[in-house]
């Protein structure tokens, strides 16, 4: 026997995948992620932020029953750490060793490493069940390494990498061994729940194949050990969900409605997405998707098999040409399983069936979509499939061929699987090897922002919203502060909750009337309604770093520093007077940013494009008791287009809707009630019906949504 191979089968059974899957992390992640103050790689606004923000403030707030709760992330939007998916198991463990923890800190990179190391174990005891041999064995775990859809995880969002519990529920339900099998899931499915509810899904659906499976006649002791797991599971399933917060929105709040555009796509396992040197990227969102939907599409959708894995494929289809393999006997030895995998891949791909960029919608009843919409991001149930194909596709190749020619083929993909998909994990590490920081670059740079971190208790954003534009910002600046704030991203949110919050802060607005100890920042649409009702001898309301600032009680804080009144809000708002044109184009642009306050686009030498589904302008009534507001405007209307379609609301209170046909020389002429006199401005809200983009009707290569286009507004 030679020496290497000696040594190789000299190696404990353990040993091998906790050093191929540590390995893999090193190569493939580098350890930059394990240095614990180490929050660089964590920045940009996307999941791993909303992450690592979750638990920062679960961190630093009070112990709470049940223990996820997370009060100071959101205030009165908060939920529980499970919804910023900031892994609940992981926050529960080093919340009570929070002071003698480095600041920051962070465990998302140890917690990776475990993923690496686990998946290779789960990928392992799979290999178990397909040969004896250690050689195939390793190379069988080196494709569950390099899958590209477990190492997407790692670009998007870091809990959903515990994909070796699918392995290791897969190894259950394969598995002949029935010793402890009932405590092992009841592990397993402990596990998920505390960490992602996606995968607790998917584990459940595994677990009730494995339920279902039985090698002998349905007995009375049969049906008695199910119930008795099933009671078990459930009883401790609902433990655990109380404890993680689980509990802490409603049910209709978990439903987002969206069901059908995170969904799987069927060109999607030969779809790189960057993530190949070869194989080209598959066009597979719509056009008419916006650009939340596109993100939920692109990023969830993904499932990738591996150019590798492509390679086997051929020759595993050659050994089900020549009958090496028998589908049908696999199928008749687990039924269920089989069922499972079905019911699986057809709620993945669900009503919004995409070939590429191609899709065709089933309608589906409002109950049903609405209930499905729970899993939104539909393609991630399609990852037991995903690995249970990955599975077979090695089975086929050991079971076809003989041994030095399976090992031969196996090395061979694994060799392709490595280099292929280092298109996309080799920039991915680059990109954690340059981002070691401890904090985060910040455009907060103003000096009164260290002041009133030690000023105020907390940050308000108005209006409050789920995922507000630079929420990051906010969010960061007030731990850094150890302030609560609503400026947040959870997977879900109450929406009575919002709408209750947001009403409170347009009375305080209207009343002029706010918390001593909350800055609040106000967006571009609320500042007119603002200073009409402002505190000027005790309020700041300023311009900082692009933000509107009101900070309540500041001009009579002795200590506070003073800022100039050139950035006071007061001396930047244009003035207007009764028959002066407002001008709304390029040359206005002084005055654009709080009156064309959201969606528009960049101005031009005519006037200002709506961009999107909606838009607001805000206008200050100028004295001397105007009757009416006349907007001059284009449409952008074409032969293929001959209509936009427009609502438009005053003051929260719709006025009229309106089809307009001419592509210039349209009016709508508002009357000023004595309601908006008294309230002395006017929010007009525009909701336009039927954008549509210059491309999609062949006019150039301009994505932009259009509607109208205002050109002048004035006061008569």
């Amino acid at each position: 026997m030679s020496a290497p191979k000696y040594i190789f089968r000299a190696i404990p059974l353990w040993i091998i995948p906790v050093v191929l899957g540590a390995g893999s992390f090193f190569c493939i992640l580098s350890p930059t992620p394990l240095i614990f103050n180490n929050i660089g790689w964590l920045a940009g606004g996307g999941d791993p932020t909303q992450h690592y923000l979750g638990w920062a403030f679960f961190r630093y707030g009070p112990w709470t029953m049940p223990l996820g709760l997370n009060p100071n992330f959101g205030l009165e939007l908060s939920s529980s750490v499970v919804y910023s998916d900031s892994i609940p198991l992981l926050a529960f463990l080093f919340k009570p060793f929070s002071s003698w923890l480095p600041e920051p800190f962070q465990y998302f990179g140890l917690w990776l490493l475990c993923c690496f190391v686990l998946q290779a174990i789960g990928a392992w005891l799979l290999s178990s069940l397909l040969t004896a041999d250690r050689i195939v064995r390793l190379l069988v775990t080196s494709y569950f390494v390099f899958m590209p859809a477990w190492l997407w995880r790692f670009v998007v969002t870091n809990s959903l990498a515990a994909h070796f519990l699918l392995l290791f529920g897969l190894y259950l339900v394969f598995a002949k061994q029935k010793k402890f099998k009932n405590w092992l899931w009841l592990v397993l499915l402990g596990l998920a729940a505390t960490i992602h509810f996606y995968l607790l899904a998917m584990m459940l659906i595994l677990w009730g194949a494995a339920l279902l499976e039985c090698d002998k006649v349905i007995s009375l002791h049969f049906i008695k050990t199910r119930l008795i797991a099933i009671l078990t599971t459930v009883v401790t399933l609902l433990f655990l969900f109380w404890q993680c917060g689980y509990f802490a929105v409603q049910s209709q709040a978990a439903a987002s409605g969206s069901y059908g555009i995170g969904h799987l796509n069927l060109l999607g396992l030969v779809d790189s997405n960057g993530w190949s040197y070869v194989l080209p990227n598959v066009k597979e969102t719509p056009d008419s998707y916006n650009s939340f939907d596109k993100a939920l599409s692109y990023f969830e959708g993904y499932s990738y098999l591996g150019l590798g894995l492509l390679f086997c494929l051929g020759f595993a289809l050659w050994g089900l040409q020549f009958h090496k393999v028998s589908i049908k006997e696999l199928i008749s030895r687990f039924p269920y399983l089989f069922i499972a995998l079905f019911c699986l891949t057809v709620f993945a791909i669900s009503n919004n069936i995409g070939v590429g960029p191609w899709n065709i919608t089933l309608p589906l009843p409002e109950s049903v979509r609405s209930t499905a919409s729970i899993l939104r991001a539909s393609a991630r149930m399609f990852w037991p499939v995903y690995y249970v194909f990955t599975l077979f596709i090695l089975y086929c190749i050991i079971r076809s061929y003989p041994r030095k020619l399976a090992i031969g083929i196996l090395s061979v993909g694994l060799l392709i699987q490595i280099v292929d998909t280092s298109a996309g994990w080799l920039p991915l590490r680059q990109r954690l090897v340059q981002s070691k920081a401890t904090e985060w670059a910040t455009s907060l740079t103003d000096p009164f922002w260290a002041d009133a971190g030690k000023q105020y208790q907390k940050v308000l954003r108005v209006e409050a919203s789920n995922h507000n534009h630079n929420w990051e910002t906010f969010a960061y600046f007030a731990i850094r502060n150890h302030l609560s704030t609503n400026s947040i991203f959870l997977s879900r949110i109450d929406d009575q909750k919002l709408d209750y919050l947001n009403n409170m802060l347009n009375q305080q607005i209207q009343k002029g009337k706010y918390d001593l100890d909350a800055l609040y920042i106000l967006e571009n649409d609320k500042v007119i309604p603002a200073l009409k009702s402002l505190n000027k001898d005790k309020d700041l309301f300023a311009r900082l770093n692009g933000f509107n600032v009101l900070a309540p009680g500041w001009l009579d804080c002795v200590n506070c520093p003073t800022v100039s009144q050139e950035k006071w809000i007061a001396s930047q708002i244009p003035t207007y007077r009764i028959g002066e044109p407002i001008i709304l184009s390029r040359s206005g642009k002084n005055i654009l940013p709080f009156v064309l306050v959201a969606g528009w686009a960049y101005p031009e030498s005519w006037g200002t494009w709506s961009d999107g589904r909606s838009a607001k302008l805000a206008l200050e009534i100028p004295p001397g008791n105007p009757q009416t507001l006349t907007l001059d405007m284009r449409a952008f209307v074409q032969p293929q287009h001959p209509t936009q379609m427009i609502e438009i609301w005053i003051n929260q209170q719709l006025y009229t809707k309106r089809a307009l046909t001419e592509d210039q020389f349209n009016q709508i002429v508002i009357p000023i009630s004595e309601a908006h006199l008294k309230q002395q401005y006017l929010n007009i809200d525009f909701n336009f019906l039927n954008p549509i983009r210059p491309k999609d009707i062949g006019l150039g290569d301009d994505d932009r949504q259009l509607s109208i286009g205002l050109q002048t507004a004035i006061f008569r």
